[in-house]
This record gives structure tokens, sequence and C-alpha cells, in this order.
């Protein structure tokens, strides 16, 4: 029979095919091993968390089971026991794929058998799609069939968390029940859907692995080479993607990564991207209320996934086509692929190095040569390994220089360009559902940890012009992070916002503005004139009346200037006087001059004391000046919380018996006030304001403090001695400072306070 009648025959591929499988079945069988060890071994121990939790959901059984606590403690125990099982698997499996890979493909990398099987009587076309049907066949069908079985188990028996869990609150008797359940809510809830997702992400990594180590394996001539290289490009290959991201994001002038940012742009890059992409959205997901809605896979996300599969498979076919069989047994089949790949990771480097603000980090120039040496002494053992010439050596330095300064020259042309225009794009309003922004920015200058989604047209446009300010200014940092207190003599000011746009898209920017005495004035202008605008949109006050009616009990604190600093708290009868007061003064256009007061919204739902809002009311607010100055209407909180700082004292004595009042959470994790006079290193702590109230020496100098006008006074780093709360519930947003004309009364009374604290005999008067 002649090759080409044999090829003829249809049959022929496929007796091919399932030869090349019955000679892998051990694999097959392996990866069947392995599979199960993954999504089932995970299934069943969620099955058991969530059946332990269903049991425990009774409050009244809770009671009666005293070792309810050591159940849950041992599961928190064994959880990373089963989570480190199933990683170890799943990277073994990902090895095996390689090892799979190269034994389907063994004529590529072994002399012997590319003598055998290239003669045989089947087309190359025919001889590369059999093979690459076996590799899927074995490394995905099994992970695959596994994860299957799993999700159609907790499906068809309903395996997720009864009514009673989803009702738990923080007051049940076993207070360790919710705890566990609160941290696993979403697995809880939608455990198929974690499930789902869990197979989905798998077969697509798995699958992933195999078309990249196919392509590797095409183009190399040995069996170490074939290994070492595939392992080299699944980390190296999303290593590139994050560079040319940091590339990307540092012309975008203080554009943070966010972690959405971050996940859409490693998740089409296979396989190693696409892991850590669907991981992280794991996370971001379990910690969002997001499982179930897949957002991962979006579809530009699949249809660039798609796209880079069908690269990786048409250029493995390619080269397996056009390479030559005497060409096995050489380093590379194609120099043109080695080169590729170093030239790669070279540029990879420095594209880090020489963005290293989007990392939130500054190369030196000593740290820059260092780098520099060990990446060209790496890259000349590389080449000498593959059988360059020392007498060549000279082109090696010329690649690596090219490498080098290409990669300088783009980096300079992105930060020039601003991403070529992409640094300065803000979608238009009319493409803008909705904006997503910190509350910082339109509330107060602290960091109270809310978001508000707007989306008025006319809010909008205002943020837009404000996010135009920001992208404007020179100072825009990306280091360090999060960092929004005084340092010296500049302050960092974070602005967070996420544009969700009409076709479905969202937007997303962290922007940090360093303040220092040169730019704060503008600054101050810009964002008091951002302000003025959103107070008078029917959104801001939607979102105002929202955030009061949905804090379980809301506390409206009245801070004002040249008064009590712990400020006086609204009777609830006259919420609603309130809105209505701030209503007509802000859309009046009267909430200017200087500030008199700051109105923030405390939630004390029982459990702990938080800041929801702030809002600053200025000297032409008259509406609601006159409400507010009216003492009938509030009452005085120093006082109570006063008592409560006794009571917390005292809970801690007795070893936290008895009640555990909501202000003690507020005391104990870190709502401390911070005094910071002139000159001092460290903070005097809390008692310096409680040490009595009644005591002159504190009533002086709470006289001392104002109401701090970062619009009017300056920067707040060179305010002198200011005192405010980390999380602002005990302030509401207000910041107090003692002028420079108060220092030296005010040094002498902290001193004196201080020496009295100090007294051991001393303390509550």
């Amino acid at each position: 029979m002649t090759a080409q009648t044999s090829t003829g025959k249809k049959s022929f591929m496929l007796s091919y095919y399932l030869y090349k499988l019955r000679k892998n079945k051990y694999y097959l069988i392996l990866y069947f091993i392995l599979g199960m060890l993954v999504i089932p071994m995970l299934t069943i121990y969620g099955t058991v968390c969530i059946g332990i939790m269903n049991s425990f959901a009774d409050c009244s059984t809770m009671r009666e089971v005293e070792n309810s606590g050591k159940v849950f403690q041992s599961l928190t125990e064994s959880e990373p026991v089963f989570m480190v099982i199933t990683g170890i698997a799943f990277i073994a499996a990902a090895i095996l794929t390689i090892a799979v890979i190269n034994s389907v493909f063994s004529y590529n990398v072994k002399k012997c058998d590319s003598d055998m099987y290239l003669s045989l009587p089947v087309s190359a076309n025919q001889r590369f799609f059999a093979d690459l049907g076996v590799t899927a066949s074995v490394c995905v069908v099994p992970m695959a069939v596994c994860g299957a079985v799993s999700l159609l188990f907790s499906s068809l028996f309903s395996v997720g968390a009864d009514k009673a869990i989803t009702e738990l609150k923080a007051d049940t008797p076993n207070y360790c029940t919710y705890s566990y359940y609160f941290e696993r809510r979403e697995i809880f809830n939608d455990f198929s859907g974690v499930i789902a997702y869990l197979l989905l992400m798998s077969v697509i990594v798995i699958l992933g692995t195999v078309l990249l180590g196919v392509l590797i394996n095409s183009v190399c001539g040995k069996l170490g080479d074939s290994v070492a290289y595939t392992i080299f490009g699944v980390m190296i290959i999303p290593f590139v993607a994050f560079s040319l991201y940091a590339i990307a994001t540092d012309g975008t002038v203080g554009a943070v990564l966010t972690g959405r940012d971050m996940t859409d742009t490693l998740f089409p890059v296979a396989p190693l991207g696409t892991g850590m992409a669907g991981l992280d959205f794991l996370l971001q997901a379990l910690s969002s209320d997001l499982i179930g809605k897949f957002d991962i896979f979006s579809l530009q996300n699949v249809l660039t996934l798609l796209i880079v599969f069908s690269s990786y498979i048409i250029l493995a076919f390619l080269a397996n086509k056009k390479r030559k069989a005497e060409k096995t047994g050489s380093h590379f089949v194609f120099p043109i692929a080695y080169h590729v790949m170093t030239m790669s990771l070279i540029a990879g480097i420095f594209g880090l190095v020489f963005c290293g603000n989007a990392l939130g980090y500054r190369f030196h120039s000593t740290e820059i040569i260092i780098i520099t040496i060990m990446t060209a002494v790496g890259y000349i053992i590389f080449e000498l390994v593959r059988g360059i010439g020392l007498k060549k050596l000279w082109q090696t330095v010329i690649r690596f220089a090219l490498a080098v300064g290409g990669t300088f020259l783009i980096c300079l042309t992105v930060k020039a360009t601003g991403a070529f225009g992409y640094s300065y794009y803000i979608p238009s309003v009319d493409d803008i559902e909705s904006v997503t922004i910190d509350s910082e920015i339109l509330c107060n200058d602290g960091d109270n940890g809310n978001y508000y989604t707007i989306k008025d047209k006319e809010f909008i446009s205002v943020i837009r012009d404000y996010q135009s300010f920001i992208i404007g200014q020179p100072d825009i940092k990306t280091e360090p992070p999060y960092i929004d207190t005084c340092e010296g003599k500049h302050q960092y000011i974070n602005y967070d916002l996420r544009y969700t746009l009409t076709n479905g898209k969202t937007y997303e920017r962290k922007y940090q503005l360093t303040v220092t005495a040169d730019n704060y004035a503008e600054y101050a202008k810009a964002l008091y004139d951002m302000r003025q605008k959103c107070f008078k949109t029917e959104g801001y006050f939607d979102n105002l009346r929202k955030t009061i009616e949905g804090a379980l009990q809301a506390e409206i604190i009245i801070h004002k200037d040249r008064d009590d600093i712990f400020g006086r708290k609204l009777a609830p009868e006259f919420t609603d006087k309130l809105l209505t007061a701030l209503y007509n003064d802000f859309m009046a256009g009267r909430n200017t001059g200087r500030l008199k007061a700051v109105i923030g919204v405390n939630d004390n739902n029982g459990n702990n004391m938080s800041e929801l809002i702030s809002v600053e009311i200025r000297e032409n607010c008259t509406e609601t000046l006159a409400l507010i100055n009216d003492e009938n209407n509030s009452a005085e909180r120093k006082q109570e919380y006063y008592e409560f700082q006794k009571a917390y004292d005292a809970y801690i004595l007795n070893d936290f018996e008895g009640e555990r009042d909501p202000w003690a959470y507020v005391l104990a994790y870190g709502d401390d006030i911070s005094i910071l006079p002139y000159g001092m290193s460290s903070a005097i702590m809390l008692e310096l304001l409680f040490a009595d109230i009644e005591r002159e020496e504190v009533k002086e100098l709470e006289k001392l403090y104002r109401l701090y006008d970062y619009y009017c006074d300056g920067p707040i780093f060179e305010a002198g001695a200011i005192v405010w709360a980390w999380d602002n519930a005990l302030f509401c947003g207000a910041d107090y400072y003692i002028p420079e004309e108060n220092k030296a009364l005010s040094d002498r009374l902290l001193k004196e306070l201080s020496e009295k604290l100090n007294d051991q005999t001393y303390h509550y008067g």
C-alpha cells in the first residue's frame, strides 16, 4: 500500500489518533487521579463545611452545643490543608502537561522518533492535528470530566446554605459560627457557581498550557530545550505583558493599577496570566459578591483569549509544517524563536526598570547599573549555551543594546505622548451611565472609605471637569499608594473613580496628587469649585438622603467652629428639617464663605460606630446655621463620650467582661485621637482631652482649637497642632487645629496635662 493511498483513507487518521492515545494511556490515568484531587476534593470539603454550617444555623441549637467553637476551629485549621493539596495537584497537572506534550510530539525532539513517525503514511497536517487532539484529550478531558461531575453533584443535590444561615447576625450566640460563614458567604450561598467557575478556569489554563507547550515544542530540537523553554515561556509571557502594561500606565499620568485592570490585562495571557487573573478575580468576587456574574468572561476578554489560542495553534502548525527533520537535535529549529524569547525577556525587565513608578517604586542609577550587568551576564550565558562562538559575541552585545535602547525609546515615547493620548481620555457624558467615586472628594479631606454611585448627568459632568484638573497637574504620582496623611511638607490626596459606560464597559482610575505649599492654592480652589457645583445637583441630595435612611441607626453630629470639639448630637426629629435646610441653602448657592460647621452622619449599628458622610456648612448657609445653632435641637456629646471612655477602661480592667458597647469598638480599633503639638515627634494619645472634662486646663485647651477650613486655612500640614480621629467616627469629618497665635499657650497646657497623666495616682479626676 502506498503512502498516497493510505493517507486517502479517512480511517487512518482516526487509527493514528487512537494509537497515540493508547500509547499515552498511563498519562491519561495519572491525569484523572490529579483531576480528582482538584475540583472534586474542594467540592467534598465545601459540602462538608456547608452541611456543618446548616446544622448550626439554628441559634437555639447553637446554644446547646458546647463544642461548636472547637468544630469551627478544626474547620478553619483544616482548610489550608485542602487548599495546599489541590494547589499542588493542579501544579503537578500543569507539569504533567509538559511531559504529555513531549511524549506525543516526541518526533520533534528525538532523532529516533523523528525517523519513525515522519515515515508513517499520514500527512504532516493530519499528524499535527491528531497529535494536538491526543494531547488535549489526555490533559483537558480528565479535568473537565472531574469538574463536570462535581458541578452536577452540587447542582442536583442543591449543595448550598439554608435560609437560616443567611439570616445569621453578628450577635448570634455563637459568634464563631457567624464569623466563619461571613468570610465564606459567597461560597456557601452560590456553591455551584464557585464550582462552575473553577471548572471553566481549570480547563482554560490547562488548554492554554497545552497550546503554548506545543508551540514551543515545535520550534525546539532537543527534549531538554523543549521542557526548559516551555516552563520559561509560561512565565515570561505574562511577565512581558505586565511590563507592557506598566509602560502604558506610566504614560497615563498617575493612573494606579487597579485590581480589575490587572485582571482584564492578564486574563488573555495564557496560560499563567489567565491563571493569575482567574485567582485574583475569584478572591475579589468572594469579597464583593460577584460569584455567579462571571464578569471575567466578558466578550472582550473571551475574544482576546480566543485570538491568543488561535495564534498559538497557527504558529505551532506552521512551525511543524516548515521545520526540517535534519534540524532535530539542535537547540532551536528556528533561531528567530530563541531571539524573540530572549529579547522579550530583556525588554520586559527594562520596561519595568524604566517605568518603575507604575509599580509603586523607583529605580536609582546604581540599581539600574546592577540590573544591566546581571541581565547582560545572563544573556551572554544563554548565548554561549546555545553554541554561539566568542568571535560572534559582538552580535550578542549589539542585540542586547538594541533591546535595552529600544525599550527606553518606547518608554520615553509613551511618557511623552501620554500613552498616545490614552492618559487624557475621559468618556463623554452621553457615554457614561454612572460614575462611582470616593466619598472623601465630596465630603471631607479624610478617608472614610465610602463610595457613591452617581447617575445624575450634571453631577457626572462636574466629576469629569475635576478629573481633567487632576490629570493636568504635574505632581500626580502613583507612589506610594493610598497615603492620605501628612508627611513633612507635602500631603497625598487620593482620587478614585470608576465610570460605567452605556455599553456595559467600565473605566476605572486611581490618581494621587502630591499637594505642597506651592500648588495647594490651585488644588483647594479646584476642589472648592467642584464641591460647590456638586452641592447644587439633585444627585448629591439623593445620595445624602439615601445614606441617612440606609443607616441602621443614624446619628447626626454637628461640629461648629470655636465650640465644643466633640460636637452636638442632633435630635432625630430634626433630621428632615435639616435635610430641607441643606437643600434650600445649597440649591440657592449659599454654601459659600468661611467654613462654620461640619455635619457628620454616624451609623451606630449596635456593634461599631462608623462615619457614613460629612457635609461642610459655610457662613452664608443661613437656614442651616439657624437650625443647628439652636441648642434646643441638639444635645452635648462630650459627657456621653467621656462616660463611654470610662466604661471602656473598666471593661478592659475587668478582662472584657460585661456588655460590649458599640463605642468600645471605636476605642479599641484605631479611633485614637492624636494631638500633634509643634515640634513633637510622637503623638499624645486619647487621655489628653479626657483627663478630666472639668479641669480648667482641658477647658482652656479646647478653646484654642479652630475648625480647619481646607479652602481658607492653607495646607493642613502647615496648620500647627492638629487633632483628628483616624476613621472620623468621633469628629465626623471635622478637623481641628491650633492656630499659630495659640501655640505658646497650647504647648504649656499640653505639657501640664501630660505630666499629670504620667502620675499614676491621677486618672479621670
